[in-house]
């Protein structure tokens, strides 16, 4: 399926009340795949959807800009009203969504967006953005319950996967949860992971096995969860035996009043920030048994936190294996944390009776 250029055969902006667009990002609300509130919706199979991305754009605007910066040396596209379309693929309220197998290349901006859903599986299928195009996401997730993304490789120009919790409408009734990402191969010219785009919580939302190689930013870009935007609430996240050989912070939420609560960082292996928190509230926390690969790495495990309480930061370790860096804060305020010694963990990273953070 090959995506048309001409904005005729897009949809309007206001085809339901949901729908949206960015003039600041000048992009439309036109999609080329989208369903408004459906159940039981497959795209599967070998093939290819394909979003003629670059024919929305001339050459690339300037080559120092890539790869430093999140937008891509393609930010303007050609129509100077009308722009480009919106997200390729668009599904909104929407239940019991699947894609397995496809391809999903040239996006002209996110690949896949997901609002207000309950319901998503996707296994298997391959994002091959232009990673030139601005605000080329891979699979964008807001205010969507019971999601998984499994064995899926993203290659984009922006945010390998955001997590938003931005739904004006009806943030209320649809909580940003239940979300599994397993086993994916995600490279981006961005954030490989982004969390709290909007203001609502996020909550139960686990990364696990996945691998992050190729990125292109320096701040964060290998594997970075980032509270951007207002008021951010993060509640029983997990992020365990992830691999980078870039950076990998938790969360860096400058700028943002971020809170993370029952939160767990653990067995992740990067070549720099191999866990920790910077900035923000934590409380009842774990950042356990992550290590650094390079002998010039810093902050394994490390918290730079405002405030933390109740929690766990122990087992983190440099590249040598034997120097241990765990909380590495100067002004923070530390209350009640366990910073050494056996926390009694189960294989989990769930505290066992008797761990000295309970």
């Amino acid at each position: 399926l090959k995506g048309s250029t001409a904005r005729t055969d897009y949809n309007a902006d206001d085809v339901f009340p949901e729908n949206f667009f960015s003039v600041g990002e000048e992009w439309s609300g036109g999609h080329l795949v989208y369903g408004y509130k459906v159940e039981n919706v497959a795209i599967t199979g070998e093939g290819t959807i394909d979003g003629s991305g670059p024919d929305f754009f001339g050459e690339a605007e300037s080559v120092g800009w890539f790869p430093w910066y999140k937008y891509g040396l393609k930010l303007h596209p050609l129509d100077r009203t009308w722009f480009r379309p919106g997200p390729m693929i668009a599904f909104f309220l929407s239940r019991n969504i699947r894609f397995e197998g496809v391809t999903f290349a040239n996006t002209p901006c996110w690949t896949v967006h997901l609002r207000c859903c309950d319901g998503v599986r996707a296994t298997g299928v391959t994002i091959a953005a232009d990673r030139e195009i601005a605000n080329s996401d891979g699979f964008s997730i807001d205010c969507t319950r019971n999601v998984e993304i499994e064995g899926c490789t993203v290659r984009t120009g922006d945010d390998g996967i955001a997590i938003r919790a931005s739904c004006t409408r009806h943030a209320v009734t649809n909580a940003c949860e239940h979300i599994r990402v397993r086993d994916c191969d995600i490279a981006s010219c961005c954030y490989g992971i982004r969390l709290g785009i909007g203001s609502g919580t996020i909550r139960d939302v686990v990364f696990e096995n996945c691998l992050f190689a190729g990125n292109e930013t320096v701040s964060g870009g290998a594997l970075f969860f980032a509270a951007s935007g207002r008021v951010a609430e993060f509640v029983n996240c997990t992020f365990a035996s992830n691999r980078t050989d870039q950076i990998f912070r938790s969360f860096n939420s400058s700028g943002t009043r971020a809170s993370l609560v029952n939160c767990i960082v653990a067995g992740n292996v990067a070549g720099d920030f191999g866990g920790g928190f910077s900035y923000g509230s934590v409380e009842n926390c774990t950042v356990t048994g992550n290590r650094l690969s390079r002998t010039t790495g810093e902050g394994a495990g490390g918290s730079w936190a405002d405030f933390l309480v109740n929690s766990i930061l122990t087992g983190n370790f440099a590249a040598d294996g034997e120097t241990e860096k765990n909380y590495q804060g100067n002004d923070n305020t530390i209350i009640s944390c366990f910073t050494e010694g056996d926390p009694r963990l189960d294989a989990d990273y769930r505290p066992l009776p008797g761990c000295p953070a309970i």
